[in-house]
């Protein structure tokens, strides 16, 4: 969110952040249960965590925190923040026997979608449409690579019990090379995105990215299990960084 909002060159609000930081946990945090099939393969440490009474409470406290901090920002940033609940609840949970999760591509473009939506809320300050178009494809096209960089982490999870993922479908190496295709493609985006006064400020940043996306996709079955959340979604935090300093101390 902090990112958007640099996109955007607009000042962060802490509310918003707030929200987004919320909201996020809430989703994460219920997906642990209703994924707990899956991760009793892929990561069976964390069976402890989804069999706990709290999940759901802390999951519910955490969405009220968040809906109730965006919604008195702007109404409309209530609707914003429901997106990632009915993605997940279509997401995660079977009706008629299918979950879409279970779909050939719909686990990674619901999660990116969703996630991205809430990440584009700056755009509400600003109304720039252009802008929007690529700050919006930026964290899609982010988000859904790095949802498939976890797919590969959980491939044996998800063979058993049938989730038709990409490293399932097509191995380990194809996917990895789709992933660099898609990597080149957020570097074509960010350039041009450069080239109409967006992303031009955080171009080094940016570039970074890319080359540490490159990084973690070729070793990505080659990390300890343990190490994704710290390499992948950890990357968030990192540029994060690096665009605050740009904003207080380079710039």
């Amino acid at each position: 969110m902090y990112l958007s909002f640099s996109f955007f060159s607009l000042e962060a609000r802490l509310e918003i952040l707030a929200a987004s930081f919320f909201v996020t946990m809430s989703i994460y945090t219920l997906n642990k249960k209703t994924d707990k099939e899956e991760d009793a393969i892929n990561m069976p440490e964390r069976k402890k965590f989804a069999e706990s009474k709290a999940i759901v409470p802390l999951s519910l406290f955490s969405y009220a925190a968040a809906i109730t901090l965006g919604g008195v920002e702007r109404r409309i940033f209530i609707l914003v923040l429901l997106v990632p609940l009915f993605a997940g609840f279509v997401y995660s949970i079977k009706i008629g026997g299918i979950r879409l999760k279970d779909i050939f591509l719909m686990k990674n473009t619901i999660i990116a979608i969703s996630c991205a939506s809430v990440a584009i809320m700056p755009f509400f300050y600003s109304l720039d449409y252009i802008k929007l178009l690529f700050i919006y494809s930026f964290f899609f096209m982010k988000l859904f690579l790095n949802t498939v960089v976890f797919d590969m982490r959980d491939v044996e999870g998800d063979r058993v019990n049938n989730i038709r993922t990409i490293p399932v479908r097509l191995g380990i190496e194809k996917t990895k090379r789709i992933l660099h295709i898609i990597n080149i493609s957020i570097f074509l985006l960010i350039i041009a995105g450069a080239l109409h006064g967006i992303f031009a400020k955080y171009l080094p940043v940016l570039l970074f990215s890319i080359m540490y996306a490159h990084l973690y996709i070729h070793f990505s079955d080659k990390m300890p299990k343990g190490a994704y959340d710290f390499v992948v979604d950890g990357e968030w935090i990192y540029l994060a960084t690096m665009v605050f300093a740009f904003n207080n101390f380079i710039y």
